[in-house]
């Protein structure tokens, strides 16, 4: 099972530290604020056997000592070490383990004192045993089962790791890694007696798109066609097999995966707008604006109808139709090669030989950059 799934995926690493680190300065701060509401002008310091109930000078400092503590915990988690540390697979265990065992420690400090303080809440309100005892055995009973769930999702994240770091690595759709990592890493997850089934489909889906940016169609094409007999409704294995089928100009077959890829998800736009540039390398302008026109219902400023716009003009003779619609991919998306191409070959078209080359040294500009950037590091 992958961590953080669906729309948690998106949210930095660096976001839910932050957010943790906020919630753990909430009562320090609470503290030195409550403090020197009491002693404004910070001169006097009273004197330690004084009463002062919770706002005591050593209270205080402690109070403070925590609060650059995790002031220059905050600053540290933007350094590319602690970069490295948050990709690692131990980071979540070690952070589930450590807020399990700091919620546990407060039941035996609990006992001691006779006061404890709720993991909930923002921690605003802690209850004395002697005065009142329901609420303090609750939360008794509320911090150390947190603490006990904590620990335990840290032990099964850490049991679970090294197969989260070959899933991490072969679904790797921000490329993140590189095509040989998640190729090697795909093939032990398949490779693994207990994958079967969609889980198995999934990941050949993965190793395909791994297969594909290594420049083996073949291969890639094979990954799609096991996934589709493994789980017969596998979008991703149909829309893959048919940018495939799309790039190597077979638009019959491209139009069928990416019919088949619609009717399985037909609110997802990409696999008509697909279906319509199929459409349009096979020269059926009429299908291929239906398409077009449905997916600009759908997402008007869809990258692939403006291709396909393009391809259609450019069919038509249209040059400066195409052109236009490009120009608009363009600005939506500077480093599109596909558009910076079809563009240049548009100007060739028209006679404009300086704005051609101008576009096709700006393709082989992106094209050095990719390859000398390698894959992309968060």
């Amino acid at each position: 099972m992958r961590q953080l799934p669906g729309v948690l995926d998106h949210v930095p690493v660096r976001v839910w530290l932050l957010l943790v680190i906020a919630v753990a300065a909430y009562a320090p701060a609470r503290q030195v604020l409550s403090y020197r509401a009491q002693y404004p002008s910070g001169r006097h310091v009273p004197h330690p056997d004084d009463d002062f109930g919770d706002h005591t000078p050593r209270r205080f400092a402690l109070s403070l000592t925590i609060l650059i503590g995790l002031a220059a915990l905050a600053g540290f988690i933007f350094t590319p070490t602690a970069a490295a540390f948050a990709r690692s697979p131990s980071f979540w265990p070690i952070l589930a383990v450590a807020f399990g065992a700091w919620a546990l420690s407060t039941v035996p400090k609990g006992l001691m004192t006779g006061k404890i303080e709720p993991l909930t809440r923002g921690f605003s309100n802690d209850y004395q045993r002697a005065t009142q005892p329901k609420r303090f055995w609750a939360s008794m009973i509320w911090n150390g089962l947190l603490g006990a769930m904590l620990i335990w999702a840290g032990v099964v994240m850490i049991e679970q790791g090294p197969r989260q770091a070959l899933e991490d690595r072969c679904y790797d759709g921000k490329r993140v890694h590189s095509a040989q990592e998640s190729l090697a890493s795909c093939n032990r997850l398949i490779d693994d007696r207990k994958t079967a089934g969609a889980d198995r489909a999934s990941l050949l889906v993965a190793r395909a798109a791994a297969n594909y940016r290594l420049g083996d169609t073949p291969a890639a094409l094979a990954d799609y066609g096991a996934a589709l007999r493994d789980d017969s409704k596998n979008v991703g294995a149909y829309l893959g097999r048919g940018l495939i089928f799309l790039d190597t100009r077979k638009a019959d077959q491209a139009v069928v995966d990416f019919t088949q890829a619609h009717l399985l998800k037909p609110a997802d736009p990409m696999p008509l707008a697909n279906r319509g540039i199929a459409y349009a390398w096979a020269l059926d302008r009429s299908r291929a604006e239906q398409d077009f026109a449905a997916v600009r219902a759908i997402d008007p400023s869809n990258l692939v109808v403006l291709h396909g716009e393009a391809l259609l003009a450019m069919n038509a003779g249209d040059m400066s139709r195409a052109i236009d619609r490009l120009d608009s991919a363009v600005a939506i998306s500077p480093d599109d090669r596909w558009s910076l191409s079809l563009r240049a070959a548009a100007y060739r078209r028209l006679g404009d030989a300086e704005k051609a080359r101008a576009d096709v040294a700006e393709v082989q500009r992106l094209s050095d950059a990719a390859k000398a950037a390698g894959p992309v590091r968060n």
